[in-house]
């Protein structure tokens, strides 16, 4: 197997859906207040979805048949679903959207403006409401693209479980750091020869890495790997540098 081949990234391009809000400008005076002097200041208002929009959303976000809740999740979250602001009323009309008719239910129960990206995991956490619930499986993975979207879904998983009702709280999935069930969860998703190099990574509790840290890791990773002889595996570059995770010397 082409060790640099099977390791290389592919680039990916996600169409992600403009928020549905609207700006206009007004005029204010000189104390900041609306008015017919002054400088001209831009408010933003929200307006409701139309029909047409709520089917275009219902048709990108449905929950496609034999796909995992985390992955479903994550694809929602990758092609626009945290820059939609919905209301509870628009979001009852995005039903059937998630396979689940608990899922469904809960997604337009706050009534006030949310991300659809919240609801959603506001609404699988109604339905899960404990990790072991949400069964899932990470496939076996042979290119950095596959392991880091494992990670990714991984970290999502734990998402649904932090302070969802804070809004200041982050729902990005590559600012969750890695734990240590995390760190093992998606080691064991990898094949062997790969598990191997991961462990070189050095990964330690007070690290806090994220996974957007692990994913510039990994891509550094890679191009160390496709730039190296191709007489040299996986394992013999990693020993010859440094960690990637700390910067040590690491002997052979």
């Amino acid at each position: 197997m082409d060790d640099a081949a099977d390791l290389q990234t592919q680039s990916v391009s996600v169409s992600v859906n403009p928020v549905h809000k609207r700006k206009h400008v007004v005029a204010s005076d000189n104390n900041g207040q609306p008015g017919t002097s002054g400088n001209a200041v831009t408010e933003e208002t929200t307006r409701s979805l139309t029909l047409s929009e709520l089917r275009d959303i219902h048709e990108d976000y449905s929950h496609q048949e034999g796909e995992q809740v985390v992955t479903w999740l994550l694809r929602c979250r990758d092609t626009g679903a945290d820059s939609l602001d919905l209301d509870g009323r628009e979001s009852k009309q995005l039903a059937p959207l998630a396979r689940e008719s608990d899922i469904d239910r809960a997604l337009g129960r706050p009534p006030q403006s949310l991300t659809l990206w919240r609801r959603l995991l506001l609404s699988v956490r109604s339905r899960y409401p404990y990790r072991d619930d949400i069964m899932y499986q990470p496939p076996k993975w042979t290119t950095i693209e596959r392991g880091v979207k494992n990670l990714r879904e991984i970290a999502v998983r734990e998402m649904i479980f932090s302070n969802l009702d804070d809004l200041q709280t982050s729902l990005d999935p590559d600012a969750v750091q890695i734990t240590g069930p995390i760190w093992r969860k998606w080691v064991l998703s990898a094949p062997a020869a790969y598990a191997n190099v991961l462990a070189l990574f050095c990964w330690r509790d007070n690290e806090a890495l994220t996974v957007g840290d692990m994913d510039a890791q990994m891509q550094h990773y890679a191009n160390k790997l496709l730039s190296a002889p191709q007489e040299l595996n996986a394992d013999k570059i990693i020993w010859q540098g440094q960690c990637l995770s700390c910067g040590k010397t690491l002997p052979y």
